[in-house]
């Protein structure tokens, strides 16, 4: 199993825990509990959930047998646009 998997599966089970953690404030809240403590847990998750699903959008896994070609765009002190491609393999 790679990295990206793994983050993948932890991005997935972070937006349960969203749904889990908005559940129980709803939970609390018909019940008359405060839910001070769970809307902290939600932004928290959020942040974490969002952070993972870029972070496993952004990486993408090479076999060693294969090969890449990475292209890179950024843009320059001019405005102008540097286009450089960088071989991989």
């Amino acid at each position: 199993m790679n990295l990206i998997s793994i983050l993948s599966i932890l991005a997935a089970a972070s937006w349960l825990g969203i749904i889990g953690a908005i559940a129980l404030a709803v939970a609390r809240a018909a019940r008359g509990e405060g839910t001070k403590g769970v809307s902290g847990l939600i932004i928290v998750a959020v942040i974490v959930a969002i952070a993972l699903n870029v972070l496993s959008a952004g990486l993408v896994f090479i076999e060693p047998n294969e090969r890449g070609v990475v292209l890179l765009s950024v843009k320059a002190a001019f405005g102008r646009w540097l286009y450089s491609l960088a071989y991989v393999g």
